[in-house]
């Protein structure tokens, strides 16, 4: 018997829509193999070790860096395995053990966010170094395809799973006047480009001396309920992050995001690259109830969809494990010509986002680092009657000095279409 270990994320941030969606997809995996899969985890986090035990009892099995020859013994006496996580591409010692052992018959990366995005080892890299961190046992199964322009055309089936909004945050719909109220998401974003927005903003009023400015962070606010009631309460969401799930709450929330940088091939309903648009939408009668009501039906359709998709992804994995029949059309063949395709679409979205190691200083930014990083001059000639903190030296030095890998540098951002968004073709054979 061909088993499936699944390796679990060593922490559990419940507000991470990845990590909420490989939930779903385990539980289903669960369902569909039954005794044939067993859960991996290797946390050292009291709260997330016991979220796993009442989550996947007797499928758990945990071990960590420190008893890892436990796991060396397991693994001697059990039979041939696959195994399955979210692509990183960190490798801990325990992993390691798995993928060196002479029993493993390949790796199924699910692809949850952009290749290489959240890799701490991957920024630093060359070129050359990245074809090194897969090999022939390794596939991919994309996920959210159908939007991002570093997995279009790569497969022909989009295993999009909508994660479930709480009845919490239908709850907090405000359809009262919000005044000037602006929030501003950083995420996985850099803070940049805010003036242009801005000046065409200020043509209805939004000005750099009558906002309200709110930052929101990837922990702050830390409750849900706090999150929901400061956007209900926003004119506009402007979010510096390039994908994000906050932009489906801000739309059910009848608060309409201006995303600052363009990446994804289409966007929700509430979503908008285009602050001009944005402005005239602003003006129109009922706007914010009709961006509630159109957000939520979009919701809903995409929700109903999910138990499709869940068995569709579960049938394909569980049929190459058991009987070894893959369907190239959701879990695909590491190639030369695809990793290469992976490092161009990754060398245009760090532009973009924070590198990883830099991530918990970003997190430490001020709203008033935010604003005077993201307006440039247009912050020095409107000075707000706010103070910096040290972080905004500590972070712009930082940025300017890390280490981006070779290929990253010279790299402008480029505009993407649904036509010319891939970096090879489909069938991952001619460099584009």
């Amino acid at each position: 018997m061909t088993l499936l270990y699944a390796f679990l994320p060593r922490y559990v941030n419940h507000n991470s829509n990845g990590i909420t969606v490989y939930g779903q997809i385990l539980q289903s995996l669960c369902r569909t193999l039954d005794a044939k899969i067993k859960l991996i985890s290797y946390s050292s986090y009291p709260e997330t070790l016991k979220f796993y035990k009442q989550n996947y009892k007797s499928r758990l099995i945990h071990f960590d860096d420190s008893n890892k020859d436990n796991a060396l013994s397991y693994l001697l006496g059990q039979e041939n395995f696959f195994i399955l996580r979210p692509d990183d591409v960190n490798h801990t010692p325990l992993i390691e053990l798995f993928v060196r052992s002479s029993k493993l018959r390949g790796i199924l990366n699910l692809l949850l966010a952009p290749p290489f995005s959240f890799a701490d080892r991957i920024w630093n890299q060359s070129r050359k170094s990245l074809f090194h961190l897969y090999g022939s046992k390794d596939y991919f199964i994309f996920y959210n395809k159908n939007i991002q322009p570093a997995l279009a055309n790569l497969s022909y089936e989009s295993i999009y799973i909508e994660p479930q909004l709480p009845p919490l945050l239908t709850a907090n719909i405000n359809l009262e006047k919000r005044g000037k109220r602006i929030s501003l998401y950083l995420g996985k974003g850099k803070p940049c480009n805010l003036g242009h927005a801005t000046s065409i903003l200020s043509r209805i009023g939004f000005n750099t001396h009558s906002c309200n400015f709110t930052l929101i962070g990837r922990s702050f606010p830390s409750k849900q309920e706090e999150l929901y009631r400061i956007i209900a309460s926003s004119s506009i969401l402007i979010s510096f992050d390039p994908f994000s799930h906050i932009e489906r709450v801000s739309g059910v929330l009848g608060t309409p995001v201006l995303k600052i940088y363009q990446y994804n091939l289409k966007e929700i309903p509430a979503v908008t690259t285009n602050a001009a648009e944005l402005v005239e939408n602003l003006v129109k009668p009922n706007f914010n109830l009709n961006l509630a009501l159109s957000s939520y039906s979009d919701y809903l359709a995409r929700v109903q969809s999910n138990a499709s998709r869940l068995e569709m992804l579960s049938s394909a994995i569980s049929s190459f494990i058991c009987n070894g029949l893959r369907d190239p059309n959701i879990i695909v063949a590491s190639s030369r010509s695809l990793i290469n395709h992976f490092i161009a679409q990754s060398a245009t979205l760090k532009q973009i986002i924070c590198p990883v190691p830099l991530m918990t200083l970003q997190e430490n930014l001020q709203i008033a680092d935010v604003l005077e990083i993201a307006w440039g001059d247009e912050y020095v000639r409107n000075p707000r009657s706010l103070t910096t903190g040290s972080w905004k030296l500590s972070y712009l030095d930082s940025l300017a000095s890390f280490p981006y890998n070779e290929f990253d540098v010279g790299t402008a951002p480029r505009q993407l279409s649904a036509d010319k968004a891939i970096g090879v073709s489909p069938e991952f054979g001619e460099q584009i």
